[in-house]
């Protein structure tokens, strides 16, 4: 493979200016773009010969694609503010998104009246179903499912209104904008609370799907079924603690992924046409990682050794994905589709087991010191709202000095701010930032049931997430590996330049200072003689310079309300006449 910094990507281009492979030039440089997250893919899962020997179809794109070595998921790493990462170029302090479980002070519970005091725990989870116990989540698989007698309220002139997830996002995402721009879009994920990534407007997705991966089922057949149809007297268990459901729970959703891409939507219907900007998540991989039997990876010996439920789901996972490029090919969109194919988060830790310890560690220790707390988000790594923020450095001493064995730090004020992306401040107005940050010892997680691995931390194994970029790239950047530091919130960006976007319409992406990925691979113009191409290749140079310039001197707008007039964060270069 070809090794590339940003300083050296601009040979490669000019390489490929000047191939015979290179396209002409698109209205857009694709006209869809395919988001494939696998939860808890890390970078090390793709260069591991031991885990690799499980990936053969995504080392094929890897291989004839762009490989980000060193790219990282926004901190805390959880589904949730990834997610949000990926698709609104923002951190966690300026999307608002800070985990699935969380606390706002400023919100009021459900099913409350005005004059009730504000404060209450914000749940995107199954807890929010209609019927969680479904696979349909007691709706159509999609935010008909929601409940709203369960979701918090906010106080708006007076009255109390419901906040649905894509009302608690502070700022746009790549499918409000695609939409906006006569798009069609589609998403796939694992709750119905993923319609958050439909945007505060709530109007981004034309096509959502998500059936809930916490339900009780059975496999019958190899397929899925719940209370709604499970023979009567089968034992019914949750989806997400079993590898081979969970594998039968993404077959479901990638066969709801194939009736996109040829031109249906997601239940098979008649569409307009495959969506030009969708994705789909994956969870057996993750399941797999958390296994305390069969899962996980252990090293004897020196060398890595995966255990067969994780590589089971590791093989089961690729031959989905290969599924999915067939179905392009077959569909004849492949050339037509940018492939970006990552995570949500990592796992930790990756070789090795946990130890598990309670999750009312946090809450029983600040307990017996007379702190009161209003809630806690565990896994890997513990998030605190306190009942009185001004007893944040009292409970970070506290905790350190009961659990020295298992906490390796705990984050408050500046310090926490700093340990996660974005440009908005945290301080005593931020309603939703939590007063604490535990950070676990390598190897500690809190958990109800015995699990080989969590995430949520700000661990390596937790946060060095894959990356790829595949499909129809230029032949001289098939191959290519990218070292640069990087952060997910550029395929924010990068996804709308590919679809011939103006990635400054993303508030957040905006107010981060947040660049397309480097050397993204987009087609360029094939020029016609030397003296195009020497003008292409400057004002490519042009472009990336000032995108970096940019980035390093931006000013922060206003939030959570930011313009969308404000100057291009990217402007377009000026190519000489």
């Amino acid at each position: 493979m070809t090794k590339l910094s940003l300083r050296a990507w601009a040979p490669a281009l000019a390489v490929a200016l000047l191939t015979p492979h290179a396209r002409a030039a698109d209205p857009a440089p694709y006209q869809h773009v395919l988001l494939l997250s696998i939860d808890g893919l890390h970078d090390a899962d793709l260069t591991d010969p031991a885990t690799g020997a499980y990936l053969p179809s995504l080392l094929d794109i890897a291989n004839h694609g762009i490989h980000y070595t060193n790219t990282y998921a926004v901190k805390p790493t959880d589904n949730f503010p990834n997610m949000i990462a990926q698709v609104t170029g923002a951190g966690p302090k300026t999307s608002g998104i800070y985990y699935d479980t969380t606390y706002n002070r400023a919100y009021y519970p459900a099913a409350t009246f005005a004059g009730t005091p504000p404060g209450t725990t914000v749940l995107w989870t199954a807890d929010i179903d209609k019927d969680a116990n479904l696979l349909s989540g007691g709706g159509n698989a999609d935010a008909s499912s929601i409940n709203p007698i369960l979701l918090p309220q906010v106080l708006v002139n007076g009255t109390l209104q419901r906040v649905y997830p894509h009302n608690d996002l502070k700022v746009n995402t790549v499918f409000e904008v695609a939409h906006n721009a006569g798009l069609r879009t589609a998403y796939i994920d694992k709750h119905p609370s993923y319609e958050i990534v439909s945007g505060p407007s709530g109007q981004g997705l034309d096509d959502f799907y998500g059936p809930e991966s916490d339900a009780k089922a059975v496999l019958v057949d190899g397929i899925l079924q719940d209370a709604t149809t499970a023979p009567a007297g089968v034992k019914l268990k949750s989806i997400s603690k079993s590898i081979p459901m969970s594998e039968a729970y993404d077959d479901m959703r990638v066969d709801a992924l194939v009736n996109q891409i040829n031109g249906k939507t997601s239940a098979g219907a008649p569409a307009p046409s495959a969506p030009a900007l969708f994705g789909m998540s994956f969870i057996a991989v993750n399941t797999a990682e958390k296994d305390p039997t069969t899962g996980g990876i252990d090293n004897f010996g020196g060398g890595n050794i995966v255990n067969p439920g994780l590589a089971d789901a590791m093989s089961h996972t690729d031959a989905s994905v290969n599924r999915i490029v067939s179905a392009l090919k077959a569909a004849n969109l492949y050339d037509s589709t940018l492939i970006v194919l990552t995570a949500k988060h990592g796992q930790s830790p990756r070789v090795g087991t946990s130890v598990n310890e309670t999750p009312a560690l946090v809450t029983s220790t600040l307990t017996n010191f007379g702190i009161n707390v209003r809630q806690t988000t565990d896994d890997d790594v513990s998030l605190v709202w306190l009942n009185d923020p001004a007893q944040t450095a009292s409970a970070a001493a506290d905790l350190l000095q009961s659990r020295p064995d298992i906490i390796e730090k705990v984050l408050t004020g500046q310090a926490l701010a700093d340990a996660i992306e974005g440009n908005s401040l945290i301080g005593p107005n931020d309603d939703r930032a939590p007063d604490l940050i535990v950070q676990y010892k390598p190897g500690v997680l809190l958990s109800s049931s015995l699990k080989r691995s969590e995430h949520g931390g700000l661990s390596e194994d937790d946060s060095h997430i894959a990356l790829v970029l595949g499909g129809a790239l230029p032949a001289a950047l098939q191959g290519t590996t990218i070292t640069d530091h990087l952060l997910d919130t550029q395929l924010a960006p990068t996804m709308l330049e590919a679809l011939g976007l103006d990635p400054t319409q993303l508030q957040g992406a905006v107010i981060d200072g947040t660049t397309p990925l480097p050397n993204a691979g987009l087609p360029v113009p094939e020029p016609t003689t030397i003296a195009t191409l020497a003008i292409s290749t400057l004002a490519l140079l042009s472009r990336r310079r000032r995108r970096i310039n940019d980035a390093n001197s931006f000013t922060p707008l206003a939030h959570p309300n930011p313009s969308l007039s404000t100057p291009p964060l990217f402007p377009a270069p000026q190519v000489p006449s």
